[in-house]
């Protein structure tokens, strides 16, 4: 829902403002908001309006199709195509309220929007039913993600790098070195891991995790 997209956003912005006494970021070193990864929960996705944009996209209403989410069974052909237009259906109206209209709520903040897509998609991730091409299409700066210990998983990094030369935008930027494995990775792996991402297109790195052990920690 691009209203509650809109909601959030000025949610957010105007709280800083606020403390700020400011209308606008123009003028100061805020310059960006961060969409992390898109990364939704299984099952069938909707909202109030959905079924009238799904007509608006597809020339046809869903409604009638619903109990296919539910087990029921159509000839092969129909059941196909209905899960075909639902999942574009949803991939639009998902870039169309989450990134399209992010951006455009940002904009009149004088901000830009650095934005993951939410992972590799479809079909090899299917928590994020989204056109990664697409969506970081609509954004100011098109971000990535690679991990430490799951060196094959850096194809991401061409994905990225693929909307930057499709969209013609400056930074292929990436979430990087994400880890878990609590130190046990040292700086040799890590420009090995560097070193890859680079050949594979990336030109900006912003790192995931940097150690906070305050005394009042106890850590």
């Amino acid at each position: 829902d691009p209203a509650a997209t809109e909601f959030h956003v000025r949610h957010i912005a105007d709280g800083i403002l606020g403390k700020l006494c400011r209308k606008d970021f123009r003028g100061t070193a805020f310059r960006y908001l961060e969409f992390d990864s898109m990364e939704l929960a299984e099952g069938v996705l909707w909202s109030d309006h959905f079924a009238k944009r799904f007509e608006e996209m597809r020339g046809y209403s869903p409604v009638p199709y619903l109990p296919l989410f539910a087990g029921w069974k159509l000839a092969d052909d129909e059941d196909a195509r209905f899960r075909n237009d639902y999942k574009l259906a949803l991939s639009d109206q998902l870039i169309h309220s989450h990134y399209v209209t992010g951006s455009r709520i940002m904009a009149e903040y004088g901000l830009h929007l650095v934005a993951e897509a939410g992972g590799p998609g479809p079909p090899i991730w299917d928590s994020c039913p989204v056109d990664a091409i697409k969506a970081l299409g609509a954004v100011d700066v098109p971000r990535g993600e690679f991990w430490m210990g799951f060196e094959r998983e850096i194809f991401l990094i061409k994905e990225i790098a693929s909307v930057a030369h499709v969209y013609g935008k400056p930074l292929v930027d990436a979430e990087a070195f994400t880890t878990w494995r609590r130190w046990k990775d040292g700086p040799v792996t890590h420009k090995q891991l560097a070193d890859r991402a680079l050949c594979e297109g990336l030109n900006h790195f912003t790192l995931h995790t940097l150690a906070s052990s305050p005394p009042e920690a106890g850590l």
